[in-house]
């Protein structure tokens, strides 16, 4: 792995790992609670932030209807939804619509930070070919893993 270096931040980023996606499938029923809404996976990835690391405001990809984001080590870090603001630390997640509200990380890290960050669209809904990042491969694995209820 090299360092990615691109949008205020510098890091390590792994998509789909089974570990990941194994939470992704374990959270999908509370976060479908949360919006009110019937969802399917999309995608996921964690990412290691490096020292001095900023994510620059932004709005996701139409694969990512639903939002979350996962700290599971690092400083409190502040990320703006919008004009909002609100603190990430070690433990704590957020969940928010990254299609429709810009939002981003302005003030750098003082040391690393590891989060995961999980991604649904509404089955059905507007965006719904986007389930499983339109990925066959993805769509067996998660299918596969969600069978597998030792895991869930």
């Amino acid at each position: 792995n090299s360092t990615i270096k691109k949008d205020g931040y510098s890091g390590y980023d792994f998509y789909g790992d089974y570990l990941t996606i194994i939470s992704h499938l374990k959270i999908t029923p509370h976060v479908s609670k949360i919006v009110n809404k019937e969802i399917i996976p999309s995608f996921c990835f964690t990412r290691m932030y490096f020292n001095e690391s900023t994510l620059n405001v932004h709005r996701d990809r139409k694969a990512c209807e639903f939002t979350v984001s996962h700290c599971h080590y690092g400083e409190p870090w502040k990320i703006y939804i919008l004009e909002d603001e609100f603190i990430t630390k070690t433990g704590t997640s957020i969940c928010y619509e990254g299609i429709d509200k810009s939002h981003g990380r302005v003030t750098p890290l003082t040391h690393k930070a590891l989060y995961s960050f999980y991604f649904w669209v509404e089955k059905d809904g507007k965006y719904d070919e986007f389930r499983y990042d339109e990925e066959p491969k993805m769509e067996k694995i998660y299918k596969q893993l969600a069978l597998d209820k030792s895991y869930i």
